[in-house]
């Protein structure tokens, strides 16, 4: 069965909804034996995430989505805050994620940001992901700069724990995204995951997920889609794994049965 390991909850200020008992209730209906919670660029759900998802016999998985920034000098209002997903291996890898977050507000920058050193410092027993199309590869893809450039410096920090993540994002951007991640990960031998990139549990909650993030920032469900400041689309759920097949049919079956088998390994 497959496992959610790309999971945002109400920790993720601004941008997650779920509590983490409706995200343990989800995955109960599903049949995922394991899940992992991503929020951003904070570890404050992990208590609570790991009560509520043993007790439904879920096994936790303790990640977050970090901000990776590489520059030391801004021009004014600019921010530098690629996406990055890391997670805990055993009991070392979780308590270097605790610290990574920790140190990682002494290189804020609007968000609190890991550099490359933190990387390297805190590695130990922690896997990591290259996250959505907001991180370095991401970026360096859909700009037709140099992915290999993070790539390579990932994998020479993470080795074997890096893993290249596929997005059940819609939309051609993000179907251009997978098919070049795809390539890139079979030709470098890089393992496959997949990701929601959940940030509701349930489909029927993303009404209220839309009235939640257009609340936040101040503006209405009204507000044209290209004027909000904040906007998720319909999909960023907990899906099954008939729905993620479906989001990923268009890459080749064999990519999408490694993401998925990867996800549960």
């Amino acid at each position: 069965m497959h496992v959610p390991t790309h999971v945002h909850s109400e920790y993720s200020a601004l941008d997650g909804l779920s509590t983490v008992v409706e995200i343990a209730d989800r995955c109960v209906e599903l049949g995922c034996p394991c899940c992992g919670l991503t929020d951003h660029g904070t570890v404050a759900g992990h208590l609570e995430f790991a009560k509520a998802l043993t007790a439904k016999g879920i096994k936790p998985i303790f990640g977050c989505e970090l901000y990776h920034g590489i520059k030391t000098e801004f021009g004014k209002n600019e921010r530098d805050q690629a996406h990055f997903i890391a997670g805990a291996l055993n009991n070392k890898g979780l308590r270097n994620l605790w610290s990574l977050v920790d140190e990682s507000a002494s290189n804020f920058r609007y968000v609190s940001r890991v550099n490359w050193d933190l990387l390297r410092k805190y590695s130990d027993g922690m896997f990591a992901t290259s996250a959505c199309i907001a991180g370095l590869i991401g970026q360096e893809i859909m700009d037709e700069g140099n992915p290999f450039d993070p790539l390579n410096r990932y994998l020479e920090i993470y080795g074997d724990n890096f893993y290249i993540e596929l997005h059940t994002y819609p939309g051609d951007e993000h179907e251009y995204l997978n098919k070049t991640l795809v390539d890139i990960a079979g030709d470098r031998g890089i393992p496959l995951i997949y990701a929601d990139d959940a940030h509701f549990a349930s489909p029927d909650q993303y009404e209220l997920h839309d009235a939640y993030l257009a609340r936040q920032t101040g503006q209405s469900i009204y507000t044209p889609v290209e004027d909000r400041k904040m906007w998720h689309p319909k999909v960023l759920y907990i899906k099954s794994e008939e729905e993620i097949r479906e989001a990923l049919s268009y890459l080749p079956e064999s990519a999408v049965d490694e993401a998925l088998t990867n996800s549960s390994s």
